[in-house]
């Protein structure tokens, strides 16, 4: 069939003019429809700096760095935890006062869409680190910050030595 033919043959069908788009929602199963996730919104996390070098710093004296955590997306960001990974230097913490509560996954704190919080992370080094074949081996942990982003369980290395 030629194109123009096909084309009038479009023009006098009933569906003429009517162009189907999407599923049928009052047909057979429309009850049983669910929107695609995959095409929805999703928050972005966004953290500055992604790691924290404190250098070399003097035993018991506490050095802080601040952390920017911002929302990128066009969705607000639920922040559901920030801790310090098992396994890290006991000599890292985080400190979370600067936010307007404690994060918890039932009492999220929530940063607007394009917002920033900030919240700081703090060594006090014990004791004075071990120099092996030349070099200071560093305290090192990891800040873990849970949250609604897409990108699951972002991370902010840490690092530090103590000094005498």
């Amino acid at each position: 069939m030629s194109e123009l033919a096909e084309a009038a043959a479009d023009r006098d069908s009933p569906d003429a003019g009517h162009e189907a788009s999407g599923p049928d929602l009052f047909g057979p199963g429309a009850a049983d429809t669910q929107p695609d996730s995959s095409v929805l919104p999703s928050a972005c996390i966004h953290v500055t700096p992604d790691k924290v070098s404190f250098g070399g710093k003097k035993i018991g004296e506490q050095a802080v760095a601040p952390l920017e955590v911002s929302a990128c997306g066009g969705v607000p960001l639920e922040l559901y935890s920030l801790q310090i990974e098992e396994g890290s230097s006991p000599d890292f913490g985080v400190d979370t006062t600067p936010l307007e509560h404690e994060p918890t996954p039932d009492y999220p704190v929530v940063v607007p869409a394009g917002g920033t919080v900030v919240v700081n992370v703090h060594y006090i080094p014990d004791a004075e680190n071990p120099v092996v074949e030349g070099k200071i081996v560093l305290d090192e942990g990891t800040l873990l910050i849970a949250s609604n982003a897409a990108q699951a369980g972002t991370k902010v290395a840490l690092s530090g030595a103590g000094v005498g």
